[in-house]
């Protein structure tokens, strides 16, 4: 269970099924929503739809059209005014005449009062008995009740003292229901709160009766009776529970589904991953380094690693050849010493020569010590084991310096030893962050190179410049050249060319320049003609 297939299988259905999940929470809270405001609507129409019959006793027809008070014409209210002294407005609407009406309270009489079609005057004041009103709201519950259907809405008109005055017909177990609700709002006295975007008056609240949840609305009259109006929530909540069953089949099989492809794609980022696991044991067991991982379009990720893995391999492919023939080289040129340390020694036994025999065995063993230090300190150059002993010299004195120690041999070999100091001020330093001694090795190994292979009569040139942030150092000689088949490998260990093997050494000295001019960032060309010399050219970030 802790393989990278079940972790990403589990990881990839964890997310799926959340994701699925979140939508389907987000789909199911819209539609309760929306379900949930369609019914607040209907209560609220039949909130406004009442009020306006209790307070007329006529019905209330889709062609009256409410009228807000802050929409009601100012001529309109000054006209009230003046002819009712401390007229309260209640209620208003544009009857199926277009005209407007407005309902309002003078000296405790109802009054209804109907402007003419310019609304410039009042046309008509009609007075509203009170006791007609309970029997209308009864006639008016009852024709709703059947419009609507049986127990689906619930009207009830209860006066300030919680008695019903009027409902439409339902079950009568519901009733207590209701007046329990009502008794409660009369006694914790809330303030209606504050409109919301379908309900502009009333107070909305939710009853339970036999397991059936019912939206209430309670709206109180100017007369301080109450208009109690319930909606039957039974068929919305079936339908939101059919949405969660269906929501829950959907995510079990989304789940299924998920783990499915889950597992699909976690197979193929596996199958990669083994495959690199498997040629890693191959070449562990077998050692070949030639082995390489393809990659099948499994991802960048997976194309990046298998492209590390073959990068990682050839260059172990590469080192473990450059061993092997660093191995082959130093057997072949420690074979030549041995052989002429047994020759000598089998002849020095014959002839009683001991005391020679002693000086070439201490001879060879020197060349042989010289070879193996030589390799070490490539080997350290190349891993830089000594960068925190790097400090800034200045690279003319070092120069100079050689030319100095070098000029005696040069003067031997009847060879012109020149320096061309190419900058503004000669004197002035060049400073170099480097490891001095290794330094002095690299330059005493390109002269000594170049005094070998110059005959006699021909000129080492040393120059030295330092331009664009650089600090170049070039050593020419006019000895016999490089043939161009020779120049790739003159860097390599132990590769002598055909014109240095008659020569004493082995093979190792410009790859230990090479290694120390890498070790200081730098980098070294070689640039020759055969029969017209050669010129090692080194640049040093400065």
């Amino acid at each position: 269970m802790k393989s990278l297939k079940n972790k990403l299988t589990r990881a990839y259905a964890v997310g799926f099924f959340v994701s699925l999940a979140v939508c389907f929470a987000v789909i199911y809270g819209v539609q309760r929503h929306f379900l949930l405001g369609t019914v607040n609507k209907k209560l609220d129409y039949f909130v406004k739809e009442f009020q306006y019959e209790y307070l007329t006793c006529e019905a209330f027809t889709p062609r009256h059209g409410f009228v807000a008070a802050s929409a009601i014409p100012n001529a309109c209210k000054n006209a009230v005014s003046r002819k009712f002294p401390g007229f309260e407005i209640l209620f208003s609407v544009h009857n199926p005449d277009q005209r407007l009406e407005i309902v309002g309270k003078h000296d405790g009489a109802v009054l209804r009062a109907v402007f003419t079609a310019d609304g410039a005057a009042i046309e008509t004041v009609i007075a509203v008995p009170a006791e007609n009103r309970v029997a209308h709201m009864n006639s008016e519950f009852n024709e709703e009740s059947y419009g609507e259907g049986k127990n689906r809405y619930f009207f009830l008109l209860l006066s300030p003292a919680n008695e019903l005055l009027a409902r439409s017909p339902f079950n009568d177990d519901f009733t207590p229901k209701f007046l329990q609700y009502n008794l409660r709002q009369i006694q914790l006295a809330r303030p209606a709160p504050r409109p919301t975007r379908h309900i502009t008056i009333g107070a909305p609240g939710y009853i339970r009766n036999n397991g059936v949840r019912m939206r209430v609305l309670r709206h109180t009259l100017h007369d301080g009776s109450a208009l109690l109006l319930g909606a039957n929530l039974h068929e919305l909540d079936r339908n939101l529970k059919r949405l969660l069953i269906v929501f829950g089949a959907g995510l079990a099989g989304m789940l299924a589904v998920s783990l499915g492809i889950g597992s699909l794609i976690a197979g193929n980022v596996s199958a990669a991953i083994n495959r690199i696991t498997s040629a890693a044991r191959e070449i562990g067991g077998s050692g070949d380094y030639s082995k390489r991982v393809d990659c099948d379009g499994e991802g960048l990720e997976i194309e990046h690693l298998a492209d590390a893995f073959n990068d990682m391999t050839g260059r172990t492919e590469s080192l473990v050849g450059e061993l092997k023939t660093i191995s082959e080289n130093i057997a072949h040129d420690l074979r030549t010493p041995l052989t002429r340390m047994r020759g000598k020694a089998e002849v020095s036994l014959y002839s009683g020569g001991e005391s020679e025999l002693a000086g070439i065995v201490a001879e060879e063993c020197g060349d042989m010590l010289e070879m193996i230090n030589t390799m070490l300190e490539i080997t350290r150059a190349e891993y830089r084991f000594d960068t925190a002993r790097m400090t800034r010299t200045d690279l003319r004195r070092l120069v100079a310096r050689s030319l100095e120690l070098f000029s005696t041999i040069a003067e031997d070999k009847n060879i012109s030893l020149k320096n061309e100091f190419q900058d503004e001020n000669a004197t002035s330093e060049i400073p170099l962050l480097c490891h001095e001694s290794n330094i002095q090795r690299m330059i005493a190994n390109l002269l000594d190179n170049a005094l070998k292979f110059t005959p006699p009569g021909g000129a080492v040139t040393v120059s030295l410049s330092r331009a664009d942030g650089h600090i170049t150092l070039a050593v020419s000689d006019t000895g016999c050249g490089i043939s161009a088949t020779d120049q790739p490998h003159v860097f390599e260990r132990f590769f002598r060319s055909g014109a240095s093997r008659t020569l004493p050494g082995n093979g190792l000295g410009l790859s230990l320049v090479r290694a120390i001019v890498l070790a200081h960032n730098g980098d070294i060309r070689l640039e020759s003609s055969p029969g017209k010399g050669a010129t090692f050219i080194i640049r040093f970030p400065m």
